[in-house]
């Protein structure tokens, strides 16, 4: 079972993405994909609604960080641009999820950028 949006704190921002799951099976007998949620419920592929806030909560909690970070080399370096402000950041959030260090899908890495931009 999966809590409504309305219990929560916080509410998911519109344009935040929302990934669905593949996955296959293979073999002759029609199968169903499924996966345990928290609770211990089998459901179908996607995120619940309590995943899916939790990934935005991580997402704008960077973006706002990052956002911060961004204003603040903007003021420090007036000889950048905005653009190349964006790409430093965009690079940035690259490498540490290359490196292992941080777990964003590319859509994520999307929407914070577009957050951080919003914000210069």
């Amino acid at each position: 079972m999966s809590l409504a949006p309305c219990t929560y704190k916080r509410t998911i921002h519109p344009d935040f993405p929302h990934e669905t799951i593949v996955g296959t099976v293979s073999g002759v007998q029609p199968k169903v994909l499924v996966r345990k949620d928290d609770e211990g419920n089998y459901v179908a592929s996607g995120p619940t609604v309590a995943e899916v806030l939790e990934r935005f909560e991580v997402c704008d909690d960077l973006a706002e960080q990052l956002g911060i970070y961004a204003l603040r080399k903007k003021r420090e370096n007036p000889e950048w641009t905005t653009e190349f402000n964006i790409e430093r950041t965009r690079k940035a959030i690259a490498d540490k999820v290359a490196s292992g260090k941080w777990a964003l899908s590319v859509a994520e890495q999307a929407w914070i950028i577009d957050r951080v931009r919003e914000g210069l």
